[in-house]
């Protein structure tokens, strides 16, 4: 297996692996790796050319932890990328405590989503969607770099048994 990673080009494209050759006729496979392995909270896609339209998903990898509370919060820069979407949760979290409204994240560029399991709801554990929205981008000549980031300080899991799991995020 042979790894291929264009490098230095922010926001351009993302990590690849080769996944087949064969010769005569050669093709190729890619695949997008998923996030660091010690990612467990995570944006997919993580990298992306925006051009239009394109759901976003925030997702968590908590193999044999059940998530019973989230308090999710990411900021992004209204003058590149605005919400297209309001923001939709997970039904396993179903008692929504907060959720910004997609009005308000794209005037003050940020999101807050607090969320939590109620006595009827199993919670997640393993790898599970917690939010999806869809972005677009502001203004069709804009080619820079941006980032749609998580606020780690103020966010907050917690698993079934009432104890803070710690985080370590990966931004898009």
């Amino acid at each position: 297996q042979v790894k291929v990673i264009e490098a230095g080009v922010s926001g351009k494209a993302p990590n690849l692996s080769l996944q087949g050759v064969t010769l005569p006729g050669s093709y190729f496979t890619f695949t997008i790796e998923s996030p660091l392995p010690t990612s467990n909270i995570y944006f997919v896609p993580g990298d992306l050319i925006l051009t239009n339209e394109v759901p976003i998903k925030i997702m968590a990898n908590f193999p044999n932890i059940q998530i019973a509370f989230a308090r999710i919060v990411f900021t992004f820069d209204i003058n590149k990328i605005q919400l297209s979407s309001e923001i939709t949760t997970n039904p396993n979290l179903s008692t929504i405590v907060e959720k910004t409204a997609k009005s308000t994240a794209n005037t003050q560029g940020k999101a807050i989503i607090v969320i939590a399991a109620s006595p009827s709801n199993t919670p997640p554990s393993g790898i599970f969607e917690l939010a999806s929205f869809s972005i677009i981008p502001v203004g069709a000549a804009n080619s820079d770099p941006t980032t749609i980031g998580f606020v780690i300080a103020d966010m907050q899991l917690v698993n079934a048994s009432g104890t803070a799991v710690s985080l370590i995020p990966t931004d898009a």
